[in-house]
């Protein structure tokens, strides 16, 4: 069992962005900087895998160098800006990672009471926002991929009529991603071997 303070860690699968913003924060918390070699160490991956957000981070100014390098001493970082236990998202340049975000504000709208009955025209004007654009045809995709996953189901409806739905299956207010994952089947046993392991990351970054 964890022994990291509750405030710290986000529970379920966590991807590489998320194991390193933990550690990042329980190690500001004490005092303490890392380095991205130590912090590759701890979360046990490569180096180059964790540069992009590293880079991002410090561009968005969550993280800053506090031990500058000498010749042959990785510098290291803390964190100055702290966005709460779930991970920022950045782009390597700093910029906010908006993937997702639609589905969020969908997902939301479908757990309130209003998605009890609703068309996708009126959950896209529901979810939209000044900042975020939430077309039909957005709307459309993500109630035909909740469909298909048994998360929503089709109310009776007029002919000619925008096609109904309701919310028959709320897991919890994370919105259910949809991911391009690796697999494998064979075709001579008709099975699905082997699945990508997938985290919320996997459909944020694609990676």
């Amino acid at each position: 069992m964890s022994t990291k303070p509750i405030h710290l860690g986000m529970q379920g699968a966590k991807g590489l962005r998320q194991r390193a913003w933990e550690e990042l924060r329980l190690r500001t918390l004490h005092g303490e900087a890392l380095s991205m070699p130590e912090l590759a160490a701890l979360i046990d991956v490569e180096t180059l895998d964790l540069r992009d957000y590293i880079s991002g981070l410090i561009a968005a100014g969550y993280l800053a160098k506090v031990r500058a390098p000498k010749r042959g001493v990785p510098a290291a970082y803390r964190v100055v800006r702290d966005n709460g236990a779930e991970a920022p998202r950045v782009k390597r340049d700093g910029s906010p990672l908006l993937a997702g975000i639609a589905e969020e504000q969908m997902w939301r709208i479908l757990r309130s009471p209003a998605g009890a009955d609703i068309t996708a025209a009126q959950l896209a004007a529901y979810a939209a926002t000044p900042a975020l654009a939430v077309s039909d045809l957005d709307a459309e995709t993500y109630l035909s991929q909740l469909a298909g996953a048994k998360y929503i189901a089709p109310l009776p409806t007029r002919r000619g009529a925008a096609q109904r739905w309701r919310l028959v299956s709320n897991t919890g207010p994370k919105p259910p991603m949809f991911a391009r994952i690796d697999s494998l089947y064979d075709p001579n046993l008709s099975t699905l071997i082997w699945i990508e392991p997938v985290t919320e990351e996997t459909c944020l970054y694609g990676n």
